[in-house]
C-alpha cells in the first residue's frame, strides 16, 4: 500500500465526525518566523509543518482545512500547508488562517531532496523543535527552537519504508489493536515529531526531558498497529525503544496486555463476552457503535465513548469500552490464527534502554 493510501486510511479514521470548516485565510496576511539550533543559529532545509491546533491535524489547501474535511484526498495531500526554511533559517507561509495554528518544525539528516512531510525524507531527524500555537497576530513573531537534548531511537521490525511513526506529549485511548480510534483526543493533538520510518527505524535529536508516548503504523493491506507509552527521555541521554507490532502477521502479537486480559475475564464471569451480547449490553446503556466509513474497513471508536466504565452485573466490577472492545478483538484475531494452523503469540512488552549519550556527540 502506497503513502497515499496510507494517509487515506489515517484520515477516513481520524476526522470523524468532520470539524467545522475554519474560516477563510487571510490573503493579505502571512505567517513568518525562523528555525533556530539550541546556539539560537538559523537552521536551513528543515520543515515547517502547520496543525489544526485543536485537533492537531495537519492543514491543508489555501482555506487551511483539517484532513477529512476534504473528500479529495489527493488535492488535500498535495497542498499540505508545509514550508521550507532558507539560509538564514525563515520560513513563510503566504496566508493565514483566522484561528490558532500549532507549528511543529523538523531537520532531517541529508534528506535526498528537499523534505516533504510525508516523503522518505530519511531515518535522522537531528533536530525538533518545540511545538509553538500561533495566533494571527503572532505573524513575523515566531520562532522554533529545539528544547532538549534527548535523543529519542525508535525501531518497529519492518519490511519495507511504509511504517508512521509519530511521537506525542499525551498517550494514546485505546490499545492498538483498536487501530487509529487510540490516536483520537489528546495524542494527536499534542503530537511533537513524526516520520516516515525506513525500514521502521528512526532517531529523533532535541527532544526535552519527561514522558512520551509513540505509535508506529505499519501501511498494509492486513495493517499493524505497535505503541509504547510512558516512554522517559533525559537530557543528554539516548532511549531506544523497540516497538511490536500488533498484528495477525506471523511476528505480530496476538494476545492481549494485563488490562484488557482483566476486562475479557469480568466480561465472561458475566456472561457477556461475546459480540452479540456485549454490543447489546452497551446499547441498552445508550452506547452505540459508529458505522464503518465508506471506503474503510475500520470501525472507529469516538473519544468519549472508549473512555466510558461501564458497570457490569452483579457486582462484577467495571470495564472501559476501550478495554472490552479490545479483548473481543484479540478475541477474533486469536480465532484467526489458531484457525489457520499457527501459533499465537504472546503480549510482550516493547523493550527500553536509557544510556548517557558520549561527549561532543554530533548528529551527521
Amino acid at each position: 500500500m502506497c503513502i497515499s493510501q496510507v494517509l487515506l486510511a489515517i484520515l477516513i479514521a481520524l476526522a470523524a465526525p468532520p470539524p467545522p470548516a475554519p474560516p477563510a485565510a487571510d490573503a493579505t496576511q502571512s505567517l513568518r518566523g525562523q528555525v533556530v539550533d539550541a546556539k539560537g543559529e538559523p537552521v536551513a532545509g528543515s520543515l515547517v509543518l502547520a496543525c489544526d491546533a485543536e485537533t492537531g491535524m495537519p492543514l491543508c489547501g489555501p482555506k487551511w482545512l483539517p484532513f477529512g474535511s476534504i473528500a479529495d484526498m489527493q488535492i488535500a495531500m498535495a497542498s499540505m500547508r508545509a514550508a521550507p526554511t532558507e539560509a538564514d533559517g525563515s520560513f513563510v507561509f503566504d496566508s493565514a488562517p483566522d484561528r490558532p495554528v500549532k507549528l511543529l518544525a523538523q531537520q532531517w539528516s541529508k534528506p535526498p531532496k528537499p523534505p516533504k512531510p510525508l516523503d522518505i525524507n530519511g531515518p535522522v531527524i537531528r533536530l525538533v523543535t518545540a511545538p509553538a500555537l500561533v495566533a494571527k497576530g503572532d505573524a513575523g513573531k515566531i520562532t522554533l527552537a529545539p528544547r532538549g537534548t534527548a535523543v529519542l531511537k525508535v525501531t518497529a521490525e519492518a519490511a519495507n519504508d511504509e511504517t508512521l511513526g509519530i511521537v506525542s506529549t499525551s498517550s494514546t485511548i485505546a490499545d492498538p489493536i483498536l487501530g487509529f480510534s487510540g490516536w483520537g483526543g489528546p495524542f494527536l493533538r499534542d503530537a511533537i515529531a513524526w516520520n516516515r520510518m525506513p525500514r521502521g527505524q528512526t532517531l529523533f535529536v532535541g527532544l526535552p526531558a519527561g514522558t512520551v508516548h509513540i505509535v508506529v503504523f505499519s501501511a498494509d493491506n492486513n495493517p499493524g498497529f505497535g505503541q509504547a507509552l510512558h516512554v522517559e527521555l533525559r537530557e543528554g541521554h539516548m532511549t531506544s525503544v523497540e516497538i511490536p507490532w500488533v498484528a495477525s502477521w506471523s511476528n505480530g502479537l496476538h494476545s492481549p496486555p494485563p488490562a484488557v486480559a482483566e476486562a475479557r475475564e469480568k466480561m465472561e464471569k458475566a456472561s457477556l463476552f461475546s459480540p452479540v451480547s456485549w454490543l447489546a449490553y452497551l446499547h441498552e446503556r445508550n452506547i452505540v457503535m459508529p458505522e464503518a466509513r465508506p471506503g474503510s474497513r475500520m470501525l472507529i471508536f469516538p473519544p468519549e465513548m472508549l473512555g466510558t466504565m461501564i458497570d457490569l452485573p452483579d457486582e462484577g466490577g467495571k470495564v472501559s469500552v476501550s478495554d472490552s472492545l479490545a479483548a473481543l478483538t484479540y478475541e477474533n484475531m486469536r480465532v484467526q490464527v489458531v484457525g489457520a494452523g499457527r501459533t499465537l503469540n504472546p503480549y510482550r512488552e516493547p523493550v527500553v534502554q536509557i544510556e548517557p549519550l558520549p561527549e561532543n556527540h554530533v548528529v551527521d
